[in-house]
């Protein structure tokens, strides 16, 4: 389902109509259910960055199910290893949004058994569990680990604090990692997605992209099917979007083939990631040149403030007294994701130079 909102400013009223058909179309009655409404507030940035859910999705969402006599609550787990949910809601207009509705994800958490080769169990809220219906708002954006950022990937946020960096190193590669996307999504899928389009982020996402205005919401009862077509609209084949690839392994193809109720061309000019660049024959050539692929720090945007060494999954990052990347690096790009002033890249920013001439 899909719906053009319009040009900003975006608010609450002006998205209700799309949430209250959404629900009336895609979800059963919800009275005196309890719903966990789980919106992507990666970082500590304003409500209209184009890095986290708009507030006035949230707030649309809100509202629509407090008509319907529902019990929602809001609630996420920041990216960074201390990351405090509250101090992020608030920063983000979340908290506001959520009108009295939002909760500390992480303050009651179970370690449940994981179906997945790469950890034995994960650490994730109660409440998830507790919820008698999951609504997912994504936000579309790039990742420089991942490529696309949606309904998935978005799923990450039910890990809790410090466990985040512990699976970025169980499973330390774009394959391995999209494949932990899948084990994590599938402890317990989301009933209904609906994806933040009212702007794009490409290029380098999810944090330190380019920020496109659109104007789109597009919702689904599917996620994977939802992220297929986010593939779609950047250009890209399904395919080549290593959890979707990953979902293909499986065997699940459910977005193999999806029906649009509404219209939409893809984007123009879509920028992926720096780390999608090259073909797999050209990455060979770097990972023979460079070892492997690791962030670039500008230094003239550094803030020194040492978020990078804190939240390495690797430890990789020592402070002398800028950042310095060491050999223990993963190539998750958690620092350039988490860095506030974009200073940690990838290596198609400063390195540039070095890739032009391996081409």
């Amino acid at each position: 389902m899909i719906r053009a909102v319009g040009p900003a400013p975006w608010t609450a009223e002006r998205l209700e109509p799309f949430v209250e058909m959404v629900l009336s179309e895609l979800a059963p009655p919800l009275k005196r259910q309890l719903v966990l409404v789980k919106p992507n507030l990666v970082v500590a940035a304003a409500g209209d960055s184009g890095v986290v859910t708009h507030p006035a999705l949230i707030a649309a969402v809100v509202r629509a199910l407090r008509r319907r006599g529902a019990r929602p609550v809001v609630g996420d787990n920041p990216g960074g290893i201390e990351g405090n949910s509250l101090y992020v809601a608030r920063v983000t207009g979340a908290l506001e949004a959520a009108d009295g509705a939002f909760t500390a994800f992480a303050d009651r958490v179970v370690q449940v058994q994981a179906c997945s080769a790469y950890t034995p169990t994960l650490t994730l809220p109660r409440l998830l569990f507790e919820s008698d219906y999951v609504i997912n708002l994504p936000i579309f954006k790039t990742h420089l680990l991942t490529t696309l950022t949606a309904a998935v990937k978005n799923c990450f946020g039910y890990v809790a604090g410090a466990h985040k960096a512990q699976l970025h190193l169980m499973a330390p590669s774009r394959r391995r990692f999209s494949e932990l996307l899948l084990d994590i999504y599938a402890q317990r899928p989301p009933d209904l997605h609906i994806l933040d389009a009212l702007t794009v982020m490409d290029g380098d996402g999810p944090t330190h992209g380019r920020v496109r205005p659109w104007g789109h919401l597009l919702a689904s009862t599917d996620g994977l099917a939802l992220d297929a077509t986010a593939a779609r609209l950047a250009g890209l084949e399904p395919a080549s979007v290593p959890t979707l690839k990953a979902a293909i392994a499986r065997g699940v193809e459910s977005f193999a083939s999806i029906d649009l109720d509404g219209e939409l061309d893809p984007l123009p000019d879509f920028q992926l990631p720096s780390t999608f660049a090259a073909s797999p024959q050209e990455q060979r050539r770097l990972l023979a040149e460079l070892g492997h692929l690791r962030p670039v720090l500008q230094e003239e945007l550094c803030l020194r403030c040492g978020e990078c060494a804190r939240n390495c999954p690797a430890q990789a990052i020592s402070l002398e007294p800028y950042p310095l990347v060491g050999d223990t690096c993963i190539s998750c790009f958690c620092c350039a994701e988490l860095c506030p002033a974009g200073a940690m890249q990838a290596p198609m920013g400063k390195a540039r130079e070095t890739f032009d001439r391996m081409f």
